[in-house]
């Protein structure tokens, strides 16, 4: 059974990665909460992007981190992406020679209204996400994440 893309901020994206036993076990990472990921749905601002002879790899940024997304087959997803574009992955945690990085299975260039709700839904996933691992010493960082979910984005149209 596939498992489910979690959206989770790149900041996050960090632990203990275990492969699978057998060929067909579900590689994954256990994050420092002991949460088990495998799969993540990502969004970020192409900041760079590396076309090598048998794959292609580019850096995605979400303003709470960077991480490499790459492609090895099917190359021709990432030839429209180029840097600045603002970006969804959905894609498998792997660990490679440089750390983890996304293997990609999807990609999607966002909107700029889209790229805004992205935003709201890190933060208000980071208010979530903090609140289960909370410290009592991190009131201010609890009062920013309040304060920032409670804005809304509104969609304007300019001709």
């Amino acid at each position: 059974m596939r498992e489910p893309a979690l959206k989770i901020p790149l900041s996050e994206i960090k632990g203990e990665y275990v492969k699978g036993e057998k060929e067909f076990d579900t590689n994954y990472l256990i994050t420092p909460d002991e949460k088990k990921i495998s799969r993540v749905n990502i969004w970020g601002n192409v900041v760079k992007k590396f076309e090598g002879e048998n794959f292609t790899a580019i850096t995605i940024d979400d303003f709470t981190q960077t991480i490499d997304a790459n492609v090895f087959e099917n190359l021709e997803i990432l030839e429209k992406i180029q840097t600045g574009d603002i970006i969804k992955i959905i894609g498998k945690i792997r660990q490679g020679n440089k750390g983890l990085f996304v293997l990609i299975e999807g990609i999607q260039k966002l909107s700029f209204q889209e790229e805004m709700n992205k935003r709201l839904e890190n933060i208000i996933f980071l208010k979530k996400w903090k609140k289960n691992t909370k410290k009592k010493d991190e009131k201010n960082e609890d009062e920013f994440f309040t304060e920032a979910s409670n804005l809304k984005v509104e969609k304007k149209i300019i001709r």
